[in-house]
Parts: C-alpha cells; structure tokens; sequence
C-alpha cells in the first residue's frame, strides 16, 4: 500500500516542481533588469580627475536662457597651464570652451547634443601632470 501513496506522492511533487518552473519565467526578468536600473539611479555622478587636476563644475547644461557657463579648473601646483581638449565639442559645434589660466567659458553652438571637453594641466617643462573632463550638454 505505500507504494501506491510513494508514486502519487512523486507525481504530485513532479507537479508541483514543474508547476513553480512555469510560474517563475517572468521571475528572472524583473530580478535581472531591477539591479540594472538601481545601479543607474544609485551611481553618483562622477567627475573625472587625475593626479589632482580638477574642474568645477564639471558638467554643464546649456540653454536657451543660460547659453554660456563659466568653469573654474586647478592643478596641483600653482601657474597651472591647461591644454583644453575639445576636438569632438567644436568639430560638431556643439560647444566652444575659451579662456585662461583657472577661468574658462563655455559656450552652446549651434548643434544640441553632448560632448567631453578634457582639461589638461602640464608642468613648467610642458609635460602632463593629469587630467580633468567636463561634460558638457548643449540643449539650445
């Protein structure tokens, strides 16, 4: 007699098994595409910075009514010289960045989109030291 009650047992297991396999496809789904979109919403916002070398604010968003942002950038030693690296901001008009020493401006172009300007601070002998990026987003 418990041979019978064993199988109907296995049966009912074997079932209940697969019953939970079927009800669990969309499980996977969600759990996968949650922890995505947490690391999304959790990462800060980051600025890119190297021996030192920074820029504030680091990103930007210009306007219709703010066109244009002032930038401050610093290195580790004082008479920094900056290379401002901007090829991709300028060859799709999206932004110029003009200045000098610690005080430089971005300005929206013509073209909306987004771009990375790198600063870069160089030694008296004009070696690099380190570098900075600004994010810029032109929404004009």
């Amino acid at each position: 007699m418990k041979k019978p009650l064993l199988k109907g047992l296995g049966a009912l297991s074997i079932a209940a098994v697969l019953a939970g396999c079927g009800g669990s496809m969309s499980s996977p789904l969600s759990t996968t595409t949650l922890p995505a979109t947490q690391s999304q919403v959790i990462s800060p916002d980051k600025c890119g910075h190297q021996h030192g070398v920074s820029v504030r604010p680091c990103k930007v968003t210009l306007t219709v009514s703010k066109p244009a942002a002032t930038v401050t950038a610093k290195g580790p030693s004082s008479g920094t010289t900056f290379v401002v690296r901007d090829t991709r901001c300028t060859a799709r008009n999206i932004a110029t960045v003009t200045g000098a020493g610690s005080t430089y401006t971005v300005t929206a172009g013509t073209t909306m989109g987004s771009c990375i300007a790198k600063f870069v601070d160089k030694d008296a002998k004009g070696h690099p030291i380190g570098t900075a990026q600004l994010s810029i987003t032109n929404q004009v």
